[in-house]
């Protein structure tokens, strides 16, 4: 049972419609009709020649009329049998009262006549004729409940200028105004009735009505009995336009010397022209001002949610993600420490969320219970709390010492670190997030388990790998992962983990870097501070020996201040240095007994030292997310939803930057390359980076888990778009678990 409004222009159709050829007693009813019509044109204002053609109107039975519409979708006008004698408004509504099956549904009608008398008129004998049917036993108006005239001022054929600055916008404002009524389920416009050019006005209209609202125009042919939905496409406010110009216009409404440099599109809607205007400009600000405040990265978010977890049984999951997007949104990285990561850190996880999308659809369409609730659940929440890691620069370690990081540690212990800020309640609270929540501790481990670098079937043991060496916490393999309490968890972890990892491994888009010109500015920036860091490092290092020459004895981490005092500033062992000083870095930051200006010291020289690789490894990362413009994830050409889930993961180079492809690594970022890397292009390098989430080439063992849980055959087919028959990697896997 539902509430409907129905929103009608009303044209003169009720005098124009003669009803065609007719014989016998029928063409003297039309005599009648016609005889009243004429008498009603002459005086529209004249009580007489209003019941007159009322009493006439009433004699008719719209189900015969309709009848003599055409059951062709377009009829062709003919001299040759009768017409529907209806004005089309009652011919409309007739047929949509009885094109709907449900029962119980109520509507109120509301008519925009024009400014006329015949106009306002025709509008009037309709809302009479409705007010007396309604109330027939069995008559099939009874389902209209209250009837409505609303006159357009301004919407005449015989003034231009009233038309454009008075009716145009004033039926844009009442048909927005009457179609945001939150009272009702749903709302039909028609505006069959009146001047044609007023079908695009409530176009317009209702480009600017709440995007909630449920609502359908329809059109009604001279002598169709279709009613014809017009599709509703995604129209909206110019917003840059309305941008360039929203100071100009509120200046124009106080002073006209304005008016010459608007733009033509919008001189009509300034100055003192009418209170219709007015109102439209109103409006028109109105979306302007919501679309300005809008932040993209929530609208789609929220979007994306919805779809994945709709329904009465998601709600508490629903609402719970929707409650940390609309209170954080993308200040869930606000503070990143590291700028590699800060400088894009919303577009991120925008794209991540689109790869969700285009990964997910097509498994759930074939098979919803691929996942359940509570796996999208986990799921969506780490896509959005997978990197709230890099906000943390320091860590309580177990003995309750806090330990500032340095940037590079922050970016190698980010996932330990997203763990951390969730599972301790003091950091999640500041995300909205509650620790104990159910689902809370999978979504934490998730978020862990999110780089590769924590292994698949066997534990990496080294720092920064599979264990953090301040928490002094070691991840299990993915496989033997449990609560520290022993028991399992509640969803299929590493079945979210494999499409964890293939989705963040895919967002490799140029937007996250931003456009060549901020690139270059950045590089620039990139190379001042690395200079800047060198000089200063280096000045701690010849500090630092001179404290131990003063000592007379060597301190922890003293070999790294001899070398140190010796180096270049291209020298290739800079990116391995302080890998090897992870326990002198914690040495010094926890020990009781330490050397107090030697630790200060050592750690300040180190933290120099940190920020010129930090500088050096940005310039690489921004060099891959230049080259290739985007990463689509798409059901290949063998896609079956039976037996096999068939992807292609293409990478698509970027136009300008795609040159940077074919360059190699030490080319584009010599400080930063490894050894290992020499010679790579960076092409080559970013196709590994990509299908490596899934495992090293000719390794299938995350593709075979997921197959097995899918129970058929799944494939992941790597690709250049522009060489798409040669594949960068492939993984292929038919379940040998069949439960």
């Amino acid at each position: 049972m539902g509430r409907y409004r129905v929103i009608m222009t009303v044209g003169t159709s009720l005098v124009d419609n003669k009803g065609g050829n007719r014989t016998g007693d029928s063409q003297k009813q039309l005599a009648c009709v016609v005889e009243a019509a004429d008498q009603f044109v002459q005086w529209p204002t004249c009580e007489r020649a209003r019941a007159r053609l009322l009493q006439t109107l009433l004699r008719l039975d719209p189900a015969a009329e309709v009848a003599h519409r055409s059951e062709e979708a377009e009829p062709q006008r003919s001299a040759q049998g009768p017409e529907d004698r209806l004005p089309q408004e009652l011919s409309y509504l007739y047929l949509l009262l009885n094109g709907d099956e449900e029962e119980g549904n109520t509507y109120d009608a509301d008519l925009l006549a024009s400014d006329s008398d015949l106009g306002l008129a025709c509008a009037q004998l309709i809302h009479a004729y409705l007010d007396q049917q309604k109330s027939s036993a069995g008559s099939c108006w009874a389902v209209i409940n209250e009837v409505k005239v609303h006159p357009v001022r301004g919407l005449q054929g015989h003034n231009e200028d009233k038309f454009r600055t008075q009716g145009a916008p004033k039926l844009v404002e009442i048909i927005r105004d009457l179609a945001n009524n939150g009272e009702y389920d749903r709302v039909f416009v028609n505006p069959t009735g009146g001047f044609k050019a007023l079908v695009p006005y409530a176009i317009i209209a209702l480009a600017f009505v709440d995007r909630e609202r449920e609502f359908e125009v329809h059109y009604l042919f001279h002598n169709s009995k279709w009613l014809i939905r017009l599709p509703a496409y995604p129209l909206g406010l110019d917003f840059p336009l309305w941008h360039r110009q929203a100071n100009l216009l509120r200046a124009a409404d106080k002073s006209r010397a304005y008016l010459r440099v608007l733009d033509s599109r919008i001189q009509s809607l300034a100055g003192r022209s009418s209170n219709a205007v007015e109102k439209l400009t109103k409006v028109f600000h109105e979306a302007y001002s919501k679309q300005a405040a809008s932040d993209p990265f929530q609208d789609y978010s929220s979007a994306v949610v919805n779809r994945l977890l709709e329904g009465c049984e998601a709600q508490d999951y629903r609402d719970r993600l929707l409650g940390l997007i609309d209170s954080l949104g993308p200040l869930i990285w606000l503070g990143d420490k590291v700028p590699m990561a800060a400088e894009h850190a919303a577009r991120h996880h925008h794209d991540l969320l689109e790869t969700t999308e285009l990964l997910l659809l097509p498994m759930l369409e074939a098979d919803g219970s691929f996942l359940t609730v509570e796996e999208r659940f986990v799921l969506l929440a780490a896509v959005l709390l997978h990197d709230c890691g890099h906000t943390l620069d320091a860590l309580a370690t177990a003995n309750g010492t806090v330990v500032p990081l340095f940037p590079s540690e922050v970016r190698d212990l980010h996932h330990f670190l997203s763990y951390y800020r969730l599972t301790e309640t003091r950091h999640a609270e500041r995300l909205r997030w509650d620790p104990s929540a159910s689902l809370a501790e999978e979504v934490a481990w998730l978020c862990l388990y999110h780089r590769r670098r924590t292994g698949w079937e066997q534990a990496e043991t080294s720092p920064g790998k599979g264990f953090c060496p301040y928490l002094k916490l070691q991840a299990p393999p993915p496989l033997e992962a449990k609560r520290p309490s022993g028991e399992p968890f509640e969803v299929d972890l590493p079945k979210l983990v494999v499409l964890l990892r293939l989705i963040d491994g895919c967002d490799n888009q140029s937007r996250r870097a931003g456009p060549p010109p901020t690139v270059d500015a950045l590089k620039g920036l990139f190379e001042q501070d690395r200079e800047t860091q060198w000089a200063r490092f280096k000045g701690l290092a010849e500090a630092c020996c001179q404290y131990l020459d003063r000592q007379e004895e060597d301190r922890p981490g003293s070999e790294l201040a001899r070398q140190g005092a010796s180096w270049t500033p291209d020298q290739d062992t800079l990116r391995p240095s302080l890998k090897r000083h992870w326990e002198t870095r914690r040495c010094l930051a926890t020990s009781a007994d330490a050397d107090p200006v030697w630790a200060r010291l050592w750690i300040e020289m180190a933290r120099a030292l940190d920020e010129v690789e930090v500088r050096d490894r940005q310039w690489l990362h921004f060099a891959k997310h230049q080259a290739v413009h985007w990463v689509y994830v798409y059901p290949d050409e063998d896609w079956s939803d039976g037996d096999r889930w068939s992807f292609v993961v293409e990478l698509m180079p970027d136009k300008d930057r795609g040159d940077l492809l074919d360059k190699e690594l030490r080319e584009l970022a010599p400080e930063a390359v490894e050894n290992s890397q020499h010679g790579k292009t960076l092409r080559k390098w970013i196709g590994e980076e990509v299908s490596s989430e899934l495992g090293a080439p000719n390794d299938n063992r995350m593709v075979q888990y997921l197959s097995n849980q899918a129970k058929r055959t799944v494939r992941f087919r790597f690709v250049w778009s522009n060489c798409r028959h040669t594949p960068i990697a492939k993984f292929d896997a038919t379940p040998t678990d069949t439960r």
